[in-house]
């Protein structure tokens, strides 16, 4: 099957929400994501990607005042909210979207594309 999203030279740009870091095709694939079999997530993505995300999401959390545990957990949910709705390959679309965008939620650090992703998670964790 052929890969559904365009990359550039065998590299795609994953988000670290820090900084875009450019990534070997191999370590993340843009392939459609499988269905996953949990009631909370629809897609599977790669490990790599949610490693990427998750590291990088905890560290603006933890700048805006989180603690370590309240910004992983956040980014965790974040990051199940995305795969409910989201294939890998429109979710690293969508990542990529939002660090260029250059706007920016006051309460996270993180884009604003992303708010959405966050909001059943704030609940959680007041």
């Amino acid at each position: 099957m052929a890969n559904p999203i365009p990359l550039m030279s065998g590299l795609i740009v994953t988000v670290g929400l820090v900084g875009a870091a450019l990534t070997p095709f191999s370590a993340v694939s843009a392939a459609p994501s499988t269905p996953n079999s949990s009631a909370k997530t629809a897609y599977k993505y790669s490990p790599t990607l949610i490693s990427r995300y998750t590291t990088g999401c905890s560290e603006k959390l933890r700048a805006k005042g989180k603690s370590a545990a309240q910004a992983q957990q956040m980014c965790q949910c974040s990051m199940k909210n995305m795969q409910a709705q989201h294939t890998q390959g429109q979710a690293i679309g969508i990542l990529m979207k939002a660090q260029f965008s250059g706007s920016t939620d006051p309460s996270t650090g993180l884009p604003t594309a992303l708010t959405k992703y966050f909001e059943s998670c704030r609940a959680a964790t007041l």
